[in-house]
């Protein structure tokens, strides 16, 4: 009966994303970009906090890696299909990179004696999403920008 209602939870939690990113999107592009960013930055950062404890330091990198492209690939999407002012383009950029970086974030505030190796994973997957996702970003604000 638990895992039924958890279920039930996370399907509801993602229909309701879905619903405001896409009204977000009909009210207005820029809106709906920072929607999905917010959408799949806070629920990429759940997952990884959820799952690093059981990652060695390559499944850590390779997720890392994996989450840099995903971010870095939305990034080149929205900035393609919805043609922004140089000023959005920019904007999205750094909301994306504070996207990023926010899948890591908890590392820090954790006192020292209380880490365990999935601070040690959760940094690696923050390092290497951040680098890999500004690499795609301005490489891609380089070839669309007017």
């Amino acid at each position: 009966m638990g895992q039924r209602l958890e279920l039930e939870y996370k399907t509801a939690r993602l229909l309701g994303w879905l619903a405001i990113v896409t009204v977000s999107f009909v009210i207005d592009g820029r809106l709906g970009s920072v929607a999905l960013y917010l959408a799949v930055g806070g629920n990429g950062k759940k997952w990884f906090e959820y799952n690093a404890y059981f990652y060695t330091r390559a499944a850590a990198f390779f997720n890392g890696l994996l989450w840099g492209i995903i971010m870095g690939g939305i990034y080149a999407a929205l900035i393609n299909l919805l043609r922004f002012s140089r000023g959005w383009m920019i904007f999205i950029l750094i909301w994306g990179f504070l996207g990023v970086g926010y899948s890591g974030f908890s590392v820090r505030k954790t006192p020292e004696y209380m880490h365990d190796g999935s601070h040690t994973n959760l940094s690696i997957i923050k390092t290497t999403s951040v680098l890999v996702y500004l690499v795609i970003s301005i490489i891609s604000y380089l070839l669309y920008s007017e």
